[in-house]
């Protein structure tokens, strides 16, 4: 069943590059990050984007959902809180806000190969305190 779910949504979503790495729950593909000119602006979840927030755009997974994007070229981590949908750009999987891109030092190039698995552990907890804490005040 799990097996069709899978194949179902790649066929709804032609030409987004996704691949699978190893175990299904991961993917790999291009990351890209939010432009400046979109902080303050609402999200699809009706969070306000923050710049210093770790959020991203998610296609598929459920707003609220934390995944923890790698950066493959340096093995660099962050984990991210799903918030908005896209990205738009159809071989991107992913787009991060930019404190995330820089926490795994993708700024400069604009564009990442990253691996996304969804998140499960306890001990981020500290790491989205503050995120959420900043979000909230831009919420209304």
């Amino acid at each position: 069943m799990l097996c069709a779910l899978v194949l179902l949504s790649v066929s709804l979503a032609p030409g987004i590059p996704q691949q699978p790495v190893g175990n299904s729950s991961k993917e790999r593909g291009q990351a890209s990050y939010y432009h400046h000119r979109f902080h303050g602006r609402r999200m699809s979840s009706g969070v306000h984007y923050h710049r210093d927030s770790l959020y991203c755009a998610h296609r598929r997974h459920p707003f609220g959902t934390l995944l923890k994007v790698t950066n493959v070229a340096n093995g660099k981590s962050v984990v991210v809180k799903v918030a908005d949908r896209g990205p738009f750009h159809s071989r991107r999987i992913i787009d991060l806000s930019f404190a995330a891109a820089k926490d795994i030092d993708m700024v400069r190039m604009g564009v990442a190969t990253v691996e996304i698995e969804v998140y499960d552990g306890d001990t981020v907890e500290a790491d989205i305190v503050p995120v959420d804490s900043i979000a909230s005040d831009t919420i209304r």
